[in-house]
């Protein structure tokens, strides 16, 4: 992989853990009296965010390099993984509905500010990432719109577009007027995402895009065991 391949990766998850930061359900406050305008618009400043980070402009990123042209050539390959190494990442998820993420290109596990981004890049392009909030979970979390406001644990899926676990009409669920869209449950067998080893498993999990209300429904395995750039 070349320096300036390696620079546009980490341009990308940059951009993506600060999105993921700017949906953090701390700062609004969610109950059955909100109003539908109020929860559809964070649900929708949610996604917004990670969605201008996965199609913005290019961020410049200083790479350290004077003009006169340093040869960083033994610096590159020294970040890459041992002939003997295992995989950083195993992904054994299956995707359908409204989303088609691919891994298939490099992956990168990144963690910043208690989120944990696993994403594949193609050349200068994210072909799909998986975006944890989760610190302190275990055993098994029964998923839906409640439970990410209550307990503000994030599980967004980004492939052009997002989609996450709170419901587009969080309202409506709230008074009962539509059943809740968010569904499943994620066993946690470990979750040491500081240091960038998980083990997930996901049953019949579903989420929805707060834009245009598709859903993206998951199952199988998510196991890492290093932070890896």
């Amino acid at each position: 992989m070349n320096f300036i391949s390696t620079w546009s990766r980490i341009s990308w998850l940059l951009l993506l853990l600060l999105a993921i930061a700017c949906g953090d359900d701390d700062s609004v406050t969610l109950d059955g009296g909100a109003s539908d305008s109020s929860v559809e618009d964070a649900a929708a400043e949610d996604a917004s965010s990670i969605e201008d980070a996965t199609t913005g402009d290019a961020m410049t990123v200083d790479s350290g390099v004077d003009d006169a042209g340093e040869d960083v050539g033994a610096e590159d390959s020294g970040g890459e993984e041992d002939a003997g190494s295992p995989p950083a990442a195993e992904i054994g998820l299956s995707f359908s509905g409204g989303c088609a993420p691919m891994f298939d290109g490099d992956i990168s596990i990144v963690y910043s500010g208690g989120n944990l981004g696993i994403s594949s890049v193609s050349g200068a392009g994210l072909t799909g990432s998986i975006q944890l909030s989760m610190d302190g979970a275990s055993g098994t979390i029964a998923l839906s719109s409640m439970h990410r406001v209550d307990s503000g644990q994030v599980v967004n899926v980004i492939a052009g577009t997002t989609w996450s676990n709170l419901a587009m009409d969080y309202a409506g669920v709230v008074s009962g007027t539509i059943e809740d869209p968010i569904q499943g449950s994620i066993v946690v067998n470990e979750y040491a995402a500081s240091e960038g080893r998980i083990d997930l498993e996901f049953v019949g999990v579903q989420l929805q895009n707060p834009g245009d209300g598709s859903l993206c429904s998951i199952e199988g395995t998510l196991v890492t065991s290093r932070l890896e750039i």
